[in-house]
Formats: structure tokens, C-alpha cells, sequence
């Protein structure tokens, strides 16, 4: 029997595909069964597609990782599977499985659903395929059909930890291992952010021993040699002895790479993280700390459980920024059910102060709030708005075919009925408050078009050191520019495409002059 597991094409063949890659070091390593991992992120969808057709009769199992946005690749493949080998099982993990279980169970082409975590349901699978009579009830995690009707079995219980086998992975990607890896120190988040896919899965914490931790990045160092490390856990600081131990790991073993972690802001207090421990945490290679700060308003806050307090979050920044070598890494959340305009002006005010404050920091957001289904906050948002997401794996792909959907991270444009319109136009616009605030901010696009954006700068610092929001004039102007491409303008005009054949034209091209001239517009 040979089994395969999928990660979507994510647009970027540098980020590491966790959920399969997870499954697939179990299957391997713990269980001892010969799997295969693809990851369509390498040479992208169309040319994946191509190549794994005529592969497809070889299989007797393919399993699919994907967020709800990779809905149309997950139709396409299925699609395919089906058409060149009815027989091969198709199972679906990862997040959209666990947000949405039993809709996408019933998709046509979906045989299993594995609704939690995916190693002992995906080896179960593994086992029970070959049987003349398969016991599909006795895996865990499992849904699937009979008789037509969903059967759900037991919650899964954890594994034990294990080694991440790196070597499952496209050989074209090890080399980016030597500048960036991710490591999983532990497990889960005992906090219930009602906005959250993490309280949703319903995942409490656990973290690798010390000992283990160590034993797996010695492996790491001595075949990769890695510059930089990203403990990828929800919450590496929950225990304070285990974070003292690692820093005595990495004395110990004189190690070089510098690494980044997520951590809570009210982890800084005079008992935890302090100033003392930060200088300690530099010295031992911490380079970034990663924080949720979500909003700027107390109320919010609480809404949404988050566990803070906008004075904790000042506090980090008075603290953090006494030590520089370590970034302050924060994102911001906006667009949420009851939040009000005036709550919304207090986040980006809140995201611009720290801007200011902080000269190694890199704000995300604030980034416009993406509905899916599962916990607290999405039974209020259809109980009190009548607000409902796709019904079926069908409509998600229906969803993230929709051009509008595709404009900048998936959802932004999507209009929700709890906002007016100018709170809408607020929310959905309130990372270009923070990127005027930024001194290096609009540094990834055209000069010419930064050049054009800097004009309309002081007015934005003006709002936002005043707090006047209303009447967005510069915020639209801001947005025609950054839609604008001059070269789709020349492109299309019919005086440049008559000069594009003439001979002039390549001459030109082709001289010192031109040259300057582009990387004057382009930077």
C-alpha cells in the first residue's frame, strides 16, 4: 500500500508545512510505515497537478492538509484523484477539518475527516485499510460514512513527543533550513481567546522536556547548522523553569543560531520577565518575542478573553524596548462583533503608539478580524447576526474563488453586518494608519509609488496624533496608488505598444540611460 500526504500550494516554498509534516514523521519514525509527503507549495498547483496524475493509481491512501482557503485545491485534487483512481482513499486534516468536520465529510469525494489531532487517526486509517472487514469505529479522531449517515469516534488522546523528520520534505527546500528552521518545543495554549483556532481545537498545554528539546536541536545544528530558529509553540514561556533550562542549553552547547517565540504580555511582570531575564534571553540568542495584543480597548479585550489588559501591554513596551536586540514582534486584531468606532481608533492608536515607542518592532495589523466557524465568538456572530459561513467544502471553494477574495490576505474585502459602512472602511484599512507610522514602512513596493505615498504622510501622522478618523480622503487616495501599476498603464496604451515594435525601442532598452531610469521608478 502506498500512502501520500498533500500540503496545498501556499504561494511561498519557503515556509515549512507543519500539519503533514507532523503526521508524516509519526507515521515514519513512531509507527514505522512508509509514507511519501508532497508539498505543492514547491512548483505550485498547476504543475503539481501535473506531475502527480499519472502517479495517482499508485495509491491506495492520500491525505490533504488544509486551511478553509485552500478549498479550491483541495476540490481540484479530489477531483482528480477520483477521476484516475476511484479506489484511492481521500482523507482531509488540518484546520478547515477541525473547524468544519462534518461538512466536509459529506463532500462527495471525501472518504475521512480526521477531527483532531492527526497522528494515531491517519496510522489508524493506515492499519485498518487492508482489512477484509475494517473497524473504522475503533480510530479516533475519526469521521466517516455508513450507510450513507456520519459516524464520529472517540476524541483522540495526544501522542507522545517526537522528532520532526526534516528529511520527508522536497530536497529543494533543505537549503532554506540553513537559514530559518521551525522547531516545536511544545503543545497547545490552556488560554481561551474566543477568537482563536487553538481554543477552538480545544488543545490544553504540553511541552517537551529539556532534555528532549535539546537532543532534537543538537540533531538539527549538526546537519543543518541553522542561522535562525522559530519555536513555533503557542506559548514556549508557560513554564518559567523550562525557559531557565533552555537558556542553560544553549550556554552550554555554545550554540550560534538566534531564535524567536511567542510569549503573553502579561508574562512580563517583575517575577517572570523582567528586565534581568530579557538581558539573559539576549544573550542566549532571542532575537524576537511574538505577542497577541489584539486591541486597544479594555473592553475588547475582555469580549474576547483574551487575558490582557491594554496596561499590559504598555508595560511590555516600556519594558522590551530596554533591550533592543530583542524585537517586539505584536499583532492587532479589528472588526469585531460589538466593537465600536471609537474602539477601533483605540487599537490603531494603541499599534501607532507602540510604532513610536519601540525601535526594534514590527507590528502585523491591525489585520480585519476572518470569521470561521467553531466557539464562542462565531455562536454569537450567527445567533445575534444572522451571520453564517460556507456550508460546505463546495461553498469554501466558491468563497476563495471569488476575485475579491483573493485581493491581499484572504477575506479582507468581505463586508460583515455588524459594521456601518465607515466602520467597515476603518477596519478593513486600518494597516495603512500603521504603515504611514512606520519609518520604514511601503519599503517592499515601487519607489515611484512610495515617493507618491510620502506626500500624503504628514497628514496621516496628523490623525493620528490628534485621533481624527472621519472623512478618509488621504486613506483612499493612499489605496489608488498602491492599485496603480505604471507599467500595466504603459502596457496597455496603444502609443506604447506601437513603440514596442519598433527597433528604437530595443535599442533603447538596452542602454545605460534606460536602466537608470528603471531603477529610479522601481528602487
Amino acid at each position: 500500500m502506498k500512502t501520500l500526504l498533500v500540503n496545498p500550494d501556499h504561494g511561498y516554498d519557503t515556509a515549512t508545512p507543519w500539519g503533514v509534516l507532523s503526521v508524516a514523521s509519526y507515521i515514519r519514525n513512531v509507527k514505522g510505515y512508509p509514507i511519501e509527503l508532497l508539498d505543492a507549495s514547491i512548483d505550485g498547483a498547476e504543475k503539481t497537478f501535473k506531475n502527480l496524475r499519472p502517479r495517482l493509481p499508485d495509491y491506495s491512501l492520500i491525505g490533504i492538509g488544509a486551511f478553509s482557503a485552500d478549498a479550491p485545491f483541495v476540490v481540484s485534487l479530489s477531483d482528480m484523484i477520483r477521476e484516475e483512481n476511484p479506489n484511492c482513499r481521500i482523507m482531509m486534516g488540518g484546520p478547515h477539518a477541525i473547524l468544519c468536520p462534518e461538512q466536509t465529510a459529506r463532500h462527495k469525494n471525501i472518504d475521512f475527516v480526521a477531527f483532531g489531532d492527526g497522528e494515531e487517526t491517519f496510522s489508524g486509517v493506515m492499519e485498518q485499510i487492508s482489512a477484509t472487514t475494517p473497524r473504522w469505529e475503533e480510530i479516533p479522531g475519526l469521521i466517516y460514512k455508513k450507510d450513507g449517515e456520519l459516524v464520529r469516534t472517540a476524541i483522540p488522546k495526544s501522542v507522545p513527543f517526537y522528532d520532526t523528520d526534516y528529511t520527508l520534505l522536497d530536497e529543494r527546500t533543505h537549503i532554506h533550513f540553513k537559514d530559518n528552521i521551525n522547531i516545536l518545543a511544545g503543545r497547545g495554549c490552556p488560554f481561551k481567546c474566543t477568537f482563536c483556532f487553538t481554543s477552538i481545537s480545544d488543545q490544553s498545554w504540553r511541552g517537551k522536556s529539556a532534555q528532549h528539546l535539546e537532543r532534537e536541536i543538537n540533531t538539527l545544528v549538526k546537519r543543518y547548522n541553522p542561522r535562525k530558529v522559530y519555536f513555533r509553540d503557542e506559548l514556549f514561556f508557560k513554564d518559567k523553569q523550562r525557559v531557565l533550562d533552555f537558556i542553560d542549553i544553549y550556554n552550554k552547547n555554545n550554540y550560534t543560531f538566534k531564535w524567536r517565540t511567542s510569549i503573553r504580555a502579561t508574562d512580563f511582570r517583575e517575577d517572570y520577565v523582567n528586565e534581568e531575564l530579557l538581558k539573559k534571553l539576549a544573550a542566549a540568542g532571542c532575537e524576537c518575542l511574538k505577542f497577541g495584543f489584539e486591541s486597544g480597548s479594555d473592553r475588547v479585550l475582555k469580549y474576547i478573553k483574551k487575558g490582557i489588559k491594554v496596561r499590559n501591554i504598555q508595560n511590555v513596551v516600556n519594558e522590551i524596548k530596554k533591550t533592543p536586540q530583542i524585537q517586539l514582534n505584536c499583532s492587532f486584531l479589528i472588526g469585531l462583533p460589538t466593537e465600536t468606532y471609537e474602539e477601533m481608533v483605540a487599537t490603531i492608536s494603541l499599534a501607532a503608539w507602540v510604532q513610536s515607542h519601540v525601535s526594534n518592532v514590527r507590528i502585523i495589523g491591525p489585520q480585519y478580524l476572518r470569521v470561521y466557524p467553531g466557539g464562542k465568538l462565531y455562536e454569537t456572530i450567527v445567533n445575534d447576526y444572522g451571520f453564517k459561513a460556507p456550508e460546505s467544502l463546495e461553498g469554501w471553494k466558491e468563497r476563495y474563488d471569488d476575485v475579491i477574495n483573493k485581493q491581499g490576505f484572504a477575506d479582507t474585502n468581505v463586508t460583515y453586518p455588524w459594521h456601518t459602512d465607515a466602520e467597515s472602511y476603518l477596519a478593513k484599512n486600518a494597516e495603512l494608519f500603521i504603515e504611514f507610522a512606520n519609518p520604514a514602512g511601503f519599503r517592499y513596493i515601487d519607489t515611484y509609488k512610495r515617493r507618491m505615498l510620502a506626500i500624503l504622510r504628514p497628514m496621516i501622522r496628523l490623525r493620528l496624533r490628534y485621533g481624527f478618523f472621519r472623512f478618509l480622503w488621504d486613506i483612499r487616495i493612499a489605496k489608488t496608488i498602491l492599485a496603480f501599476s505604471i507599467w500595466d498603464w504603459a502596457e496597455n496604451s496603444k502609443m506604447f505598444s506601437s513603440l514596442k515594435k519598433t527597433g528604437s525601442y530595443q535599442f533603447v532598452k538596452r542602454t545605460r540611460l534606460y536602466r537608470r531610469l528603471v531603477s529610479l521608478f522601481i528602487g
